[in-house]
């Protein structure tokens, strides 16, 4: 049922990686998906900073892909050294 309410106005689940398990962080709608997790990063990264150096699309794996869905984005983001 959640699927489908989810769905129909548009929510979906942020997940995230806690002590190696996927978990769901919150929702967020579809077209906000994107800029949201990329502002939790900024936060996140504050006294690094994110500045990205480099990006790429990737294809994913059926089973990922099974579990996500279609309209999947994914977001890497490592604190480096100047």
């Amino acid at each position: 049922m959640q699927y489908a309410v989810g769905n129909l106005l548009g929510v979906r689940p942020v997940i995230a990686f806690d002590d190696g398990q996927l978990r769901p962080v919150r929702r967020a709608r579809a077209e906000q998906a994107a800029q949201d997790i990329l502002a939790q990063l900024r936060q996140l990264m504050q006294a690094s900073g994110l500045n990205i150096r480099a990006g790429r699309t990737q294809s994913i794996g059926a089973v990922i892909g099974a579990h996500t869905g279609p309209g999947m984005y994914a977001f890497v983001a490592e604190p480096y050294g100047e």
